[in-house]
């Protein structure tokens, strides 16, 4: 049920589908990098476990920087996480990247770049150096290096608890993930991504998923979020508002829950209390509207995508 945009219908809701693609432990350097001499096997960077920072991210992927960054004056080593967009996505064979590199912030290059190159169950497919000891100039699409070098900070709403919720925030959800949910009742990041995903695979059930993701992780703000947003784009608005002030009530920055409240407060004639947090969110985070149209499957008419 899609439609286009218009100016007074606030949501709609519509789907699409998609579709994902299903190694070793070890590598040899490249001989392009090594001369052509054999080395010793080196272990592939793990897909990082913990808090993820949301670095930046283009059409095609998006970068988390894990909470390791090593310092030596001007030089850091980070652990990087790429997820593409899709599970074909990054070199049109990987679904994510678990990177160790070495950023030397004062000659603007990044050295010693191994990375581990995965598929979208996380199984470790390759392992390849991409940057020898000399290195390479750092570009626009590392964009952990305006973490690391420049000292910004990535939107804290954006950060990721580890790499199943990066790739459930990034990636086009799997065709099957309704049954590899259904296969294990009690994994938290299998029924929060299959939440997540309802716009893509709705099923009459979906509202059922979205409360068993809640009840297996209730203090995870990005299941709320997501729910909440599942509900608003069903014309649900009583729950949508509910979850979004309960993230707001511990989190009273987060940008995509102030906006998912403002659009709520909308919905239910409240229009004073739409346009003060609307605005406060896209203080926080001026792509909101776009991010939440690709996101959630729907659109956002252009009187309450703006001031």
């Amino acid at each position: 049920m899609a439609a286009a945009r218009r100016s007074t219908p606030l949501v709609i809701f519509t789907m699409v589908a998609a579709v994902v693609v299903g190694g070793s432990w070890w590598a040899i350097q490249s001989g392009a990098l090594t001369g052509g001499a054999q080395v010793k096997p080196v272990a592939a960077p793990a897909l990082p476990s913990g808090s993820l920072q949301y670095a930046g991210g283009n059409l095609t992927q998006a970068h988390y920087l894990a909470g390791d960054v090593k310092r030596t004056g001007k030089v850091a080593e980070a652990t990087v996480l790429e997820v593409g967009k899709s599970a074909d996505g990054i070199a049109h064979q990987y679904a994510m990247v678990a990177k160790r590199e070495t950023l030397d912030c004062q000659t603007h290059a990044i050295s010693g770049e191994l990375a581990g190159e995965y598929d979208a169950k996380g199984t470790l497919k390759n392992t390849e150096y991409l940057t020898g000891a000399i290195g390479r100039p750092i570009e626009s699409t590392d964009f952990e290096a305006g973490l690391v070098c420049d000292g910004k900070a990535g939107p804290a709403w954006r950060a990721a608890a580890d790499w199943r919720a990066a790739q459930r925030a990034t990636q086009t959800p799997p065709d099957d993930l309704a049954a590899a949910a259904e296969a294990s009742p009690k994994d938290a990041a299998a029924w929060a991504w299959l939440c997540h995903g309802a716009p893509w695979h709705w099923r009459p059930q979906s509202f059922k998923d979205c409360d068993h993701a809640v009840s297996l992780q209730p203090e995870l703000a990005a299941v709320r979020i997501d729910r909440g947003f599942v509900n608003l784009a069903t014309g649900h608005n009583a729950p949508a508002l509910a979850d979004f002030r309960q993230v707001l009530a511990k989190d009273a920055d987060n940008a995509a829950a102030l906006f998912g409240k403002g659009l709520a407060e909308a919905l239910s004639g409240d229009k004073a209390g739409s346009k003060r947090d609307r605005e406060r969110a896209l203080d926080l985070d001026p792509s909101l509207p776009d991010w939440i149209e690709a996101t959630y499957r729907f659109q956002i008419s252009d009187p309450y995508r703006g001031r």
